[in-house]
């Protein structure tokens, strides 16, 4: 039987606030109506809680974004190493920011030009894509405080800065970073422009590289993800699964919801997990929202039902909240199994209705 998974973080909102459900399209109505609908339980905090679209209880995953970003960038360093993410971060003025713009492929290929020149016999680059990228410290310690990005995005860099075991070590790495790229042409120009310039490698979110059940050993079949998240993809990689290509994937509500449908009738199991509604209900961008979902119901549902109507196929669509509860339905080829819940907010006030863990329901819906 094909497996489909729809992971859909952020459609699901709070009893008696704004719903995208109530009015569903054609597609999602359909499915809710011939499927068993229940209630996701209030996830438990967790270090890798994205480990739940692949089945596996998060609470026995734990891996931070360091080992997440090594592992997408298909880099398998020493053992025991620890590993960062790093940022090309903006340093105006003595602040830190978040750049407004990428840059074009010639400023790409230089950056990483210039910070392999900052390896050492202890650190190593790791070439990712876009902005981020990887750093291997080689038997390093991960008793140290490093910031994200977005935590100390206008602040002084100073200020945040690597504290702890290594420190002079990372802050070497971060101020030789700034002198070699302060002065790059395509820094001149970008400030010219108006942009921020791209001017500092910031390592942050340390850690080892902690085991992962090889999900293809234990189920027998490798399970495809498709997803523009990167720590998805390093997790996919680490549990043996197989992952598409983030960098087709869009950007914002730019996604490419007919290549994914195509995605999802090619192969199987396979879990989707599309993020673009977490933004627009945070910041309450509604008729965007509307928008995307029409998008949603038409060029991806549309084409897994008819392939739940053709047979020998079945389609599960989780909608966690972004606070709290959420709603999953499963639905089979065949005769349409009339339940009793609706597949929306109100189900999440119902004190009888059927409650699973996400980690739970996506481990039996991808199941052999």
């Amino acid at each position: 039987m094909r497996r489909i998974v729809l992971v859909v973080p952020g459609l699901c909102g709070s009893p008696g606030g704004e719903s995208l459900l109530r009015n569903p399209g054609p597609a999602l109505g359909e499915l809710g109506a011939r499927s068993e609908v229940f209630a996701l339980a209030e996830p438990i905090p967790s270090e890798t809680p994205e480990a739940a679209w692949f089945g596996m209880d998060p609470s026995t995953v734990a891996l931070r974004p360091g080992p997440l970003a090594v592992a997408a960038f298909g880099v398998d360093p020493p053992e025991r190493s620890v590993q960062f993410q790093v940022d090309v971060m903006a340093l105006k003025d003595g602040v830190l920011a978040v750049p407004d713009a990428g840059p074009g492929s010639a400023a790409l290929d230089r950056i990483h030009q210039l910070a392999a020149r900052l390896e050492t016999s202890k650190l190593r680059w790791v070439q990712g894509d876009g902005l981020r990228h990887g750093l291997v410290w080689e038997n390093g310690s991960i008793e140290m405080e490093t910031r994200s990005p977005e935590s100390c995005a206008g602040k002084e860099w100073h200020d945040s800065l690597p504290v702890g075991d290594g420190e002079p070590l990372l802050r070497r790495f971060v101020d030789d970073s700034v002198n070699l790229l302060a002065e790059e042409e395509f820094n001149l120009r970008r400030v010219d422009e108006g942009l921020l310039p791209l001017n500092v490698l910031w390592p942050w979110g340390q850690g080892f590289r902690e085991p992962v059940p090889n999900l293809w050993l234990e189920r027998g079949e490798r399970l495809h993800l498709e997803s523009r998240s990167l720590r998805l993809e390093g997790l996919a990689r680490l549990a043996r699964c197989t992952h598409g290509d983030r960098t087709i994937s869009g950007k914002g509500i730019a996604i490419p919801m007919l290549l994914l449908a195509e995605s999802a009738l090619e192969r199987s199991p396979i879990v989707i997990v599309i993020d673009a509604f977490e933004a627009l209900r945070r910041e309450e961008r509604w008729e965007e929202a509307e928008w995307l979902l029409a998008r949603l119901d038409a060029e991806l549902l549309e084409p897994i039902l008819a392939k739940l109507r053709a047979g020998d196929t079945q389609v599960a669509v989780f909608a966690p909240g972004l606070v709290g509860r959420g709603v999953g339905m499963v639905a089979e080829s065949g005769p349409p199994v009339e339940g009793p819940w609706p597949f929306d907010e109100r189900l999440l006030e119902e004190a009888k209705a059927p409650e699973r863990t996400a980690w739970q329901a996506v481990r039996q819906a991808v199941a052999p």
